[in-house]
Protein backbone atom coordinates (compact mmCIF):
# COMPACT_ATOMS: atom_id res chain seq x y z
CA UNK A 1 0.00 0.00 0.00
CA UNK A 2 1.16 3.57 -0.59
CA UNK A 3 -0.76 4.63 2.51
CA UNK A 4 0.05 2.42 5.48
CA UNK A 5 -2.51 0.96 7.86
CA UNK A 6 -2.16 3.69 10.50
CA UNK A 7 -4.71 6.33 11.41
CA UNK A 8 -4.88 9.99 10.42
CA UNK A 9 -4.60 12.19 13.49
CA UNK A 10 -4.78 15.85 14.51
CA UNK A 11 -2.70 18.07 16.73
CA UNK A 12 -2.30 21.80 17.26
CA UNK A 13 0.15 24.39 18.57
CA UNK A 14 -2.19 26.62 20.57
CA UNK A 15 -4.42 24.15 22.51
CA UNK A 16 -7.60 26.08 21.71
CA UNK A 17 -9.54 22.88 20.88
CA UNK A 18 -10.24 24.18 17.35
CA UNK A 19 -8.78 21.49 15.10
CA UNK A 20 -9.59 19.24 12.13
CA UNK A 21 -12.90 17.36 11.97
CA UNK A 22 -15.08 15.64 9.37
CA UNK A 23 -16.34 18.14 6.82
CA UNK A 24 -20.06 18.89 6.51
CA UNK A 25 -19.51 20.04 2.90
CA UNK A 26 -17.19 17.50 1.25
CA UNK A 27 -16.23 17.52 -2.41
CA UNK A 28 -17.13 13.85 -2.92
CA UNK A 29 -16.92 12.57 0.63
CA UNK A 30 -14.36 9.85 0.01
CA UNK A 31 -11.77 11.49 2.25
CA UNK A 32 -12.70 14.77 3.81
CA UNK A 33 -11.58 16.93 6.69
CA UNK A 34 -12.23 20.51 7.72
CA UNK A 35 -10.78 23.01 10.16
CA UNK A 36 -11.88 26.41 11.42
CA UNK A 37 -10.15 28.91 13.67
CA UNK A 38 -11.14 32.15 15.35
CA UNK A 39 -7.87 34.01 15.00
CA UNK A 40 -4.22 33.90 14.08
CA UNK A 41 -3.22 32.14 17.30
CA UNK A 42 -1.60 28.92 16.12
CA UNK A 43 -1.41 26.11 13.61
CA UNK A 44 -3.63 23.04 13.26
CA UNK A 45 -2.00 19.85 11.94
CA UNK A 46 -3.70 16.99 10.09
CA UNK A 47 -1.11 14.20 9.82
CA UNK A 48 -1.38 11.23 7.47
CA UNK A 49 -0.50 7.61 8.14
CA UNK A 50 2.93 6.53 6.95
CA UNK A 51 3.20 6.79 3.15
CA UNK A 52 5.47 4.25 1.47
CA UNK A 53 7.08 5.67 -1.66
CA UNK A 54 8.83 2.43 -2.46
CA UNK A 55 9.93 2.94 -6.07
CA UNK A 56 12.51 5.21 -7.66
CA UNK A 57 9.82 6.83 -9.79
CA UNK A 58 8.03 10.15 -9.39
CA UNK A 59 5.23 10.79 -6.89
CA UNK A 60 2.66 13.54 -6.42
CA UNK A 61 -0.02 14.10 -3.81
CA UNK A 62 -3.21 15.59 -5.24
CA UNK A 63 -6.22 16.86 -3.28
CA UNK A 64 -9.13 19.30 -3.40
CA UNK A 65 -9.31 22.30 -1.05
CA UNK A 66 -11.77 25.10 -0.34
CA UNK A 67 -12.14 27.70 2.38
CA UNK A 68 -11.80 31.33 3.32
CA UNK A 69 -9.07 33.40 4.93
CA UNK A 70 -6.91 30.32 5.51
CA UNK A 71 -3.24 29.71 4.98
CA UNK A 72 -2.44 26.09 4.11
CA UNK A 73 0.94 24.43 4.16
CA UNK A 74 1.59 20.85 3.11
CA UNK A 75 4.68 19.57 4.88
CA UNK A 76 6.75 16.38 4.77
CA UNK A 77 8.61 14.46 7.44
CA UNK A 78 10.00 10.97 8.01
CA UNK A 79 8.49 11.09 11.52
CA UNK A 80 4.90 11.77 12.62
CA UNK A 81 6.00 14.13 15.41
CA UNK A 82 4.64 17.62 14.85
CA UNK A 83 8.01 19.27 15.53
CA UNK A 84 9.71 17.19 12.82
CA UNK A 85 7.76 18.73 9.90
CA UNK A 86 10.15 21.20 8.28
CA UNK A 87 10.00 20.49 4.52
CA UNK A 88 7.25 22.51 2.79
CA UNK A 89 5.90 21.29 -0.58
CA UNK A 90 2.94 23.72 -0.71
CA UNK A 91 2.29 27.09 0.92
CA UNK A 92 -0.69 29.15 -0.19
CA UNK A 93 -3.88 30.99 0.71
CA UNK A 94 -7.18 29.11 0.43
CA UNK A 95 -10.04 31.53 -0.22
CA UNK A 96 -12.77 30.21 -2.50
CA UNK A 97 -14.53 27.11 -3.80
CA UNK A 98 -12.96 23.66 -4.19
CA UNK A 99 -9.94 23.60 -6.49
CA UNK A 100 -7.27 20.98 -7.11
CA UNK A 101 -3.82 21.29 -5.54
CA UNK A 102 -0.87 19.15 -6.58
CA UNK A 103 2.42 18.73 -4.71
CA UNK A 104 5.55 17.07 -6.07
CA UNK A 105 7.00 14.34 -3.82
CA UNK A 106 9.61 13.02 -6.26
CA UNK A 107 12.54 14.00 -4.01
CA UNK A 108 11.20 11.62 -1.35
CA UNK A 109 11.00 8.54 -3.59
CA UNK A 110 12.19 5.30 -1.95
CA UNK A 111 11.39 6.78 1.48
CA UNK A 112 8.62 6.26 4.01
CA UNK A 113 7.16 9.67 4.83
CA UNK A 114 4.29 11.43 6.58
CA UNK A 115 2.34 14.38 5.20
CA UNK A 116 0.86 17.17 7.30
CA UNK A 117 -1.82 19.63 6.19
CA UNK A 118 -1.19 22.67 8.38
CA UNK A 119 -3.93 25.30 8.65
CA UNK A 120 -3.70 28.77 10.14
CA UNK A 121 -5.60 32.03 9.77
CA UNK A 122 -4.29 34.36 7.08
CA UNK A 123 -5.26 37.31 9.25
CA UNK A 124 -6.31 37.78 12.85
CA UNK A 125 -9.91 36.80 12.13
CA UNK A 126 -12.09 33.74 11.64
CA UNK A 127 -10.96 31.27 8.99
CA UNK A 128 -12.07 27.91 7.60
CA UNK A 129 -10.74 25.21 5.28
CA UNK A 130 -11.87 21.83 3.90
CA UNK A 131 -9.86 19.22 2.02
CA UNK A 132 -11.07 16.12 0.20
CA UNK A 133 -10.07 13.43 -2.33
CA UNK A 134 -6.48 13.01 -1.18
CA UNK A 135 -4.58 10.68 -3.52
CA UNK A 136 -0.91 9.86 -4.07
CA UNK A 137 -0.02 9.30 -7.74
CA UNK A 138 3.03 7.33 -8.80
CA UNK A 139 4.34 7.89 -12.31
CA UNK A 140 7.37 6.84 -14.33
CA UNK A 141 9.84 9.64 -14.88
CA UNK A 142 11.03 10.46 -18.39
CA UNK A 143 14.68 9.80 -17.51
CA UNK A 144 14.28 6.06 -17.04
CA UNK A 145 15.33 4.94 -20.53
CA UNK A 146 13.49 3.37 -23.46
CA UNK A 147 11.53 1.00 -21.21
CA UNK A 148 9.65 4.02 -19.83
CA UNK A 149 8.65 5.45 -23.21
CA UNK A 150 4.90 5.44 -23.85
CA UNK A 151 4.09 3.90 -27.22
CA UNK A 152 0.29 3.78 -26.87
CA UNK A 153 -2.49 4.53 -24.43
CA UNK A 154 -3.32 1.38 -22.48
CA UNK A 155 -5.07 0.25 -19.31
CA UNK A 156 -3.26 -2.67 -17.67
CA UNK A 157 -4.43 -5.47 -15.39
CA UNK A 158 -4.49 -4.43 -11.76
CA UNK A 159 -2.17 -6.07 -9.26
CA UNK A 160 -2.42 -7.87 -7.00
CA UNK A 161 -5.51 -9.61 -8.32
CA UNK A 162 -7.41 -11.02 -6.48
CA UNK A 163 -6.73 -8.61 -3.59
CA UNK A 164 -8.01 -8.20 -0.05
CA UNK A 165 -6.78 -4.77 0.99
CA UNK A 166 -5.74 -2.54 -1.88
CA UNK A 167 -4.68 -2.88 -5.49
CA UNK A 168 -2.78 -0.83 -8.05
CA UNK A 169 -4.43 0.27 -11.30
CA UNK A 170 -1.82 1.04 -13.96
CA UNK A 171 -2.19 2.85 -17.25
CA UNK A 172 -0.09 4.41 -20.00
CA UNK A 173 -1.11 7.70 -21.57
CA UNK A 174 0.28 8.58 -24.98
CA UNK A 175 -1.21 12.08 -25.19
CA UNK A 176 -1.85 14.47 -22.30
CA UNK A 177 -5.52 14.89 -21.46
CA UNK A 178 -8.32 14.18 -19.02
CA UNK A 179 -8.50 10.59 -17.76
CA UNK A 180 -11.45 8.97 -16.00
CA UNK A 181 -11.05 5.68 -14.17
CA UNK A 182 -14.20 4.39 -12.50
CA UNK A 183 -14.93 1.19 -10.59
CA UNK A 184 -18.32 -0.51 -10.92
CA UNK A 185 -19.83 -3.53 -9.22
CA UNK A 186 -21.04 -6.42 -11.32
CA UNK A 187 -24.56 -4.93 -11.42
CA UNK A 188 -23.14 -1.90 -13.22
CA UNK A 189 -23.48 0.49 -10.26
CA UNK A 190 -20.74 3.08 -9.82
CA UNK A 191 -18.67 2.32 -6.73
CA UNK A 192 -15.67 4.63 -6.90
CA UNK A 193 -14.19 7.31 -9.14
CA UNK A 194 -10.48 6.61 -8.85
CA UNK A 195 -9.45 9.42 -11.21
CA UNK A 196 -11.09 12.24 -13.15
CA UNK A 197 -8.40 14.79 -13.89
CA UNK A 198 -5.76 15.95 -16.34
CA UNK A 199 -2.64 13.80 -16.73
CA UNK A 200 0.48 14.52 -18.73
CA UNK A 201 1.91 11.89 -21.06
CA UNK A 202 3.41 9.08 -19.02
CA UNK A 203 2.95 5.83 -17.15
CA UNK A 204 0.93 5.91 -13.94
CA UNK A 205 -0.10 3.74 -11.01
CA UNK A 206 -3.13 4.61 -8.88
CA UNK A 207 -4.16 2.81 -5.72
CA UNK A 208 -7.71 1.66 -5.01
CA UNK A 209 -8.22 0.72 -1.36
CA UNK A 210 -11.43 -1.27 -1.78
CA UNK A 211 -13.67 1.57 -0.60
CA UNK A 212 -16.56 3.38 -2.21
CA UNK A 213 -16.84 7.11 -2.86
CA UNK A 214 -18.57 7.31 0.54
CA UNK A 215 -15.56 5.73 2.24
CA UNK A 216 -17.31 2.42 2.90
CA UNK A 217 -15.49 -0.89 2.46
CA UNK A 218 -16.97 -2.83 -0.45
CA UNK A 219 -18.09 -6.46 -0.22
CA UNK A 220 -16.24 -9.38 -1.76
CA UNK A 221 -16.87 -10.04 -5.41
CA UNK A 222 -15.97 -9.15 -8.97
CA UNK A 223 -15.61 -5.51 -9.98
CA UNK A 224 -15.09 -3.75 -13.29
CA UNK A 225 -12.78 -0.80 -13.79
CA UNK A 226 -13.21 1.42 -16.83
CA UNK A 227 -10.74 3.93 -18.24
CA UNK A 228 -11.78 6.59 -20.70
CA UNK A 229 -9.74 9.34 -22.32
CA UNK A 230 -9.76 11.07 -25.69
CA UNK A 231 -10.26 8.35 -28.32
CA UNK A 232 -9.74 5.48 -25.87
CA UNK A 233 -12.00 3.30 -23.72
CA UNK A 234 -11.05 0.07 -21.96
CA UNK A 235 -12.70 -2.20 -19.36
CA UNK A 236 -11.00 -4.79 -17.16
CA UNK A 237 -12.14 -7.03 -14.31
CA UNK A 238 -10.75 -7.54 -10.82
CA UNK A 239 -11.71 -9.56 -7.73
CA UNK A 240 -11.91 -8.22 -4.20
CA UNK A 241 -11.70 -10.86 -1.44
CA UNK A 242 -12.08 -10.10 2.28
Amino acid sequence: DIFGSGEWFCTETDNDSLTWYQSSKPYTGYFNAACRDTGNTGENYLISPEIKLASKQGHRVVFKAQGYNSRLKVMVSESPDMSSFTDVVYDGIIDGEYSEIECDLTQYSKKNIYLAWVQSADEDSESSISIDDVIVIEYLTKSGGDENLVKETALHQNYPNPFNNSTMICFDLLNAGNVEIKVYNYQGQLVRTVANRHFEQGKYRLEWDGRSDRGESVSSGMYIYHMTTDGYSKIRKMIFMK
